[in-house]
């Protein structure tokens, strides 16, 4: 009986490990199984993300970026043959006249230095409306400026606008413009369709 009793214990204190163990494996395994269903629902999300986005791209000018399927992209070049994009965010109403809107510009660098030149467009803006501020950046793994400011076009229209020196003679400016008093409401779409810029 004693050996009997002794056997009983490590059998019993076995049993219990197994069982542990085969808990903690069960455990693991659901665990498992909620992180790949929550892998798998995310990636619906992204799916279903890239969906509502755009992809604008320019092989002339080496750069794409995107942007909402909700906003409007109009493309032009201008008098010089600069490239001009402007994408518009959603009308919010019948009678919206002031969409928020991204302005992005390609033009070939001028023979000034970057730093020169951006200097020369900050004392512009210091004498033509309200300068914020400025700051160095890097886009896309290129060197530019932000800068911001306010323009009084007969209501007060704010301006987040970074220049970049994208290398191979081109620059490219990129800029959110709003009135400010709406200026935060598309806000962040803005960044998202700044940090989609890509330079070849």
């Amino acid at each position: 009986m004693k050996k009997l009793k002794y056997l009983i214990v490590p059998l019993m204190l076995f049993s219990l490990i197994l069982i542990g163990g085969m808990c903690e494996k069960e455990s693991s395994r659901r665990s498992k199984d909620r992180d790949d269903e929550e892998e798998e629902e995310l990636e619906e999300e992204e799916e279903e993300e890239k969906k509502d986005i755009l992809t604008y791209k320019n092989t002339q000018w080496s750069f794409e970026l995107d942007y909402p399927n909700t906003w409007e992209l109009e493309e032009e070049n201008d008098a010089n043959g600069n490239l001009n994009v402007r994408i518009y965010s959603p009308f919010e109403s019948a009678s919206d006249q002031d969409r928020e809107m991204v302005v992005v510009v390609a033009e070939p660098k001028p023979p000034q230095s970057f730093d020169e030149v951006v200097n020369q467009y900050i004392e512009i803006v210091k004498t033509e409306g309200e300068f914020l501020s400025s700051s160095k950046k890097t886009i896309s793994g290129h060197p530019a400026y932000e800068i911001n400011y306010i323009l009084d076009a007969g209501a007060k229209v704010r301006f987040s606008h970074y220049i970049i020196d994208g290398g191979s003679g081109i620059w490219y400016e990129i800029a959110y413009v709003a009135l400010e008093n709406t200026y935060s409401k598309f806000l962040n779409d803005f960044q998202t369709i700044l940090n989609s810029l890509i330079i070849y």
